[in-house]
């Protein structure tokens, strides 16, 4: 048949959650390259690729699934050929407007994980190329691959059905925005909103929000789990050739409603605006030994200076739950957790417990489950006694590596 107009594969599929103009971008253009032959079409194909994905063989059963309904079904076949000319092949959508994703759901049941399955799969080839033009080898690829059948277990563990349910996230896996090493992922991230600051011969370090914050007295941002406060201040930041003046952050995680000044001959700029850092993320991938964390951030810093010489980074930041200093108040010290907490300078960020709730359970009703893990159980109890869980922002400065472990910032912090 020719190519049908949009508004008719939408309608044949059932998909009814997106805007005809959300997705419909390149469609003729994309249509007139259409092959049913294409490589990712092919039960073959997938076959290959699962030698670097390593799904297991239940999931890859369900992606062949919906590979042979597209042999009979051509506006299946044509809707997944456009979703991976626009998203890769063209990148004419970008990572950052692929929300909402096209839920075939209403057409494949249970079976549309595997539809969106092969749209990511299509994609292999840019980070496959990626990784090859940068010398990454085999090991890290696969290691970085196996995020997509761990999304598949976390969902199913969930609410027992194989599906993905982050599939920007994916996406950017597939485009090769992402690499592991060892427990830890990392991608480029530009610092924003942050400056620190090292004394030239104490080795302390004091950073600041360089935009004005409203922050609770409680020394958290005003709002986060929507609680505000009527006698919150705002911060203040400025600087000239001899002074820095402002609300230091704490490296507890808190900001301080005093303001100081720290006189530029004794203090000097380690952390800029616009400096290039490694973005942390922690995949479920359950516990996460001290050990593991302390290995994957120290062999991040040679491969990135050998694989990407080009790009000087200067810190390693992460935006978590599991940066909360609620969490403090929750765990024994000596958890993995806490111990991967207090090695970062710990600063606020507005938050409410949903990505918290989300990561450790899988899914955000979970009032009904019954906690099986210590954390599990911990956050029961302080839902219990009204606690909140939220998110924090950390950084580790690359020079400060070699003491890793030691919990410097908390230990060689300034008297307020």
């Amino acid at each position: 048949m020719g190519a049908p107009i949009f508004e008719e594969v939408l309608e044949k599929l059932k998909i009814d959650n997106i805007k005809p103009e959300d997705w419909s971008v390149l469609w003729e253009e994309s249509q007139s390259r259409f092959s049913p032959d294409a490589d990712f079409l092919q039960k073959e194909y997938i076959l290959e690729q699962n030698n670097y994905l390593h799904l297991i063989d239940e999931v890859v059963d369900m992606i062949l699934q919906v590979v042979e309904k597209m042999r009979s079904d051509e506006y299946l076949a044509r809707f997944a050929f456009h979703m991976n000319y626009i998203i890769f092949e063209t990148e004419k959508k970008s990572v950052y407007t692929l929300e909402p994703w096209p839920n075939l759901r209403n057409y494949l049941g249970d079976l549309c994980g595997g539809f969106d399955a092969i749209v990511y799969i299509s994609g292999i080839r840019l980070i496959k190329k990626k990784f090859e033009d940068r010398g990454i080898g085999r090991e890290i690829l696969e290691h970085t691959l196996f995020d997509l059948m761990e999304k598949f277990y976390r969902y199913h563990d969930a609410y027992g059905i194989w599906y993905v349910d982050c599939q920007g996230w994916m996406c950017r896996i597939f485009k090769g925005v992402f690499i592991n090493i060892g427990r830890l992922q990392y991608e480029f991230r530009t610092n924003h909103g942050l400056k620190v600051y090292r004394h030239k011969t104490l080795g302390k370090t004091v950073a600041f929000f360089t935009s004005p914050q409203k922050i609770r007295t409680d020394g958290l941002m005003d709002g986060t789990n929507g609680i505000t406060d009527e006698n919150a201040f705002e911060t203040i930041f400025e600087e000239d050739e001899k002074i820095v003046k402002g609300n230091p952050i704490i490296p507890t995680g808190y900001v301080s409603e005093k303001v100081i000044t720290l006189p530029k001959s004794e203090w000097e700029l380690a952390l800029d605006e616009g400096d290039q850092m490694l973005n942390i993320h922690i995949p479920r991938r359950g516990r996460m030994p001290f050990e593991e964390i302390e290995y994957s951030l120290k062999s991040a810093i040679p491969f990135y200076n050998k694989h990407f010489p080009e790009v000087p980074i200067k810190a390693f930041f992460c935006s978590s739950w599991l940066l909360g200093n609620c969490l403090e108040k929750l765990l024994d010290e000596n958890s993995n957790i806490i111990r991967f907490q207090r090695e970062f300078y710990l600063a606020p960020q507005r938050s409410n417990e949903g990505s918290a709730i989300f990561f450790v359970f899988g899914r955000s009703d979970y009032r009904q489950l019954v906690p099986k893990t210590t954390l599990e159980k911990k956050i029961f109890e302080s839902k219990e006694k009204g606690y909140h869980l939220y998110n924090g922002i950390g950084f580790i400065l690359f020079e400060d590596m070699p003491r890793l472990g030691e919990q410097q910032y908390r230990k060689r912090f300034i008297e307020i």
